[in-house]
């Protein structure tokens, strides 16, 4: 199924291992380069690999706690530095239900 995010950019916290690392995959079997993020960094560049072997789609890997606002921020901001891409005000949309102390969609700024 083709959703058009063919050269898009996604970021995909806890995605080391189980449903985010399966959100990451399916992302980029769609053509999105994605940032995936986690604790633990030994599984996420794992999964960063095998993710760019089977969709040959560039896969950014960075740690990062996400309970910690000042962690996103930074994470988000070398996400869109590493995909060439400037981190314009307001482009940023993550949705999470616990995402740097919060429980909506942030709009990073």
């Amino acid at each position: 199924m083709d959703f058009g995010l063919t050269d898009k950019k996604a970021f995909v916290v806890g995605a080391s291992k189980g449903i985010g690392k399966a959100i990451a995959l399916e992302l980029a079997r769609e053509g999105c380069d994605v940032a995936i993020a986690s604790r633990t960094v030994t599984d996420l560049e794992q999964a960063a690999q095998e993710i760019a072997e089977a969709t040959g789609r560039n896969i950014i890997a960075i740690a990062m706690d996400a309970t910690s606002r000042e962690q996103v921020d930074a994470a988000v901001a070398e996400a869109a530095q590493r995909a060439g891409r400037a981190a314009h005000p307001g482009e940023q949309r993550v949705a999470s239900r616990r995402l740097g102390g919060c429980h909506r969609t942030h709009r990073y700024r």
